[in-house]
């Protein structure tokens, strides 16, 4: 991730940190904060990002390529901490655990979605019960969910089949975001062409393979985003993407080319942000056909790859020599 810094838009960059609630752009955030005057509202912060996405429907994305507009559009029960390593409320302000692991409670917050009607319990249930079953979505993440009911408006009782330790992180990914029933029946697929959540950020336009455009929500529950506007450029090319960060027509901008990670760090006004990711990059050959049938000329292909100069020539430096497809 590279953001782009000016005097002027110290305010808007060290509002990211409200944006990108993946945590994203927290480490940005907070040394812009400790050098930045007092943060102030307003602007319009630009990510340019590689690709753009299939839909805005987050179970139904299994590789999301435009998570950052999801996770400020929609809401779950709970969300990760920007490090990761904890769990905290979001749309449940609190929730009970029972003492056989079985039965998790979780007790909503007075939020409203961006339409103005309350979030309930029955559009938690909906929501959740649909990302369960949506086919090449995450809903295997809920397995061992056997049941899911909401005992009042404002309740919600998640009923496991056996103990499921990851349970919470499980309901804190992107697709588990809570949207409203009613419109989910009535609008079918159509919904995601001018979406509706909770967030603090809301729809405004969607121009398809061009720009996605989100207003702060007036009515979301947390503390007042600094952000008047955000836009979410796809812009496929690399070069393109630097370039616009240069040229002032990008704030931020996403997977740079890592072999230029070094070049860019000096470049005066940008800053570079780098942090641990679980991407893995592989070559991968058919066994079915000569000579890779025969697993002795695989397992010398194997020997004789330079993985450390592919590191250093490929990735800048920027990676580790791996010794397995998982990270």
């Amino acid at each position: 991730m590279l953001t782009r810094m000016r005097p002027f838009s110290r305010g808007l960059i060290r509002a990211a940190a409200c944006v990108a609630l993946a945590g994203m752009l927290m480490p940005a955030a907070s040394h812009i904060a400790r050098a930045a005057d007092t943060p102030i509202y307003g602007g319009t912060l630009t990510l340019a990002n590689q690709t753009d996405a299939d839909s805005l429907d987050p179970a139904g994305n299994p590789v999301n390529e435009i998570i950052w507009a999801e996770q400020n559009l929609y809401e779950k029960l709970v969300q990760s901490t920007p490090d990761g390593n904890s769990i905290v409320p979001q749309l449940a302000q609190s929730w009970t655990i029972s003492k056989d692991g079985l039965a998790y409670t979780f007790h909503l917050r007075a939020a409203k979605f961006h339409n103005g009607q309350p979030v309930t319990a029955a559009d938690v249930v909906y929501s959740l019960d649909r990302a369960k079953v949506y086919t090449g979505g995450w809903g295997f993440l809920l397995g061992a969910v056997k049941s899911i009911t909401a005992t009042d408006s404002k309740t919600v009782t998640i009923t496991l089949s056996h103990p499921w330790a990851p349970i919470l992180a499980d309901l804190a990914i992107y697709a588990m975001s809570i949207m409203p029933a009613n419109l989910l029946k009535s609008e079918g697929t159509k919904f995601f062409d001018h979406p509706i959540g909770s967030g603090p950020y809301q729809f405004v336009s969607w121009q398809k393979g061009s720009t996605i455009t989100l207003q702060r929500n007036p009515l979301w529950w947390g503390p007042k985003p600094y952000l008047d506007t955000v836009k979410i450029v796809n812009v496929p090319n690399d070069n393109t993407r630097i370039l616009q960060l240069e040229g002032k027509q990008a704030d931020i901008i996403e997977t740079p080319p890592a072999n230029l990670l070094t070049q860019l760090a000096a470049t005066p006004n940008v800053q570079v942000e780098l942090f641990p990711s679980s991407r893995v990059d592989f070559l991968q050959v058919d066994e079915h056909f000569a000579p890779f049938k025969d697993v002795k000329i695989r397992q010398a292909m194997n020997y004789a790859i330079d993985r450390n100069t592919l590191v250093r020539l490929v990735l800048g430096g920027h990676g580790t020599p791996g010794a397995s497809v998982m990270p």
